[in-house]
């Protein structure tokens, strides 16, 4: 498997915006015909494609309607079946007392 290389959230949107509106869009138009329980995203919160990197974070935490204090870190995903030695923790100094 290739290497990944590891960028934030406010990179990622910057360099997929015009993609990630064209997707959004289609995930509302999607959930607004297959979930009955569906409350619409509002027009004035729709991501939209602005070209604007300074308010591209808060953009997309309106649009996906989280708060837009949230911090989001770089992470590492594993899959279910890795183990990475350095993860593990020796049993000896575990105690549940």
């Amino acid at each position: 498997m290739d290497p990944v290389k590891a960028v934030s959230l406010h990179t990622f949107l910057a360099e997929t915006e015009k993609e990630l509106a064209v997707f959004l869009a289609g995930q509302e138009a999607w959930s607004k015909t297959n979930l009955p329980d569906y409350t619409p995203c509002p027009e004035e919160l729709a991501f939209k494609a602005t070209g604007n990197p300074d308010d591209i974070l808060l953009r997309f935490y309106k649009a996906i309607r989280i708060n837009p204090n949230v911090k989001i870190p770089l992470y590492l995903h594993l899959l279910p079946t890795t183990v990475r030695k350095a993860d593990r923790l020796p049993l000896r100094p575990i105690s549940l007392l």
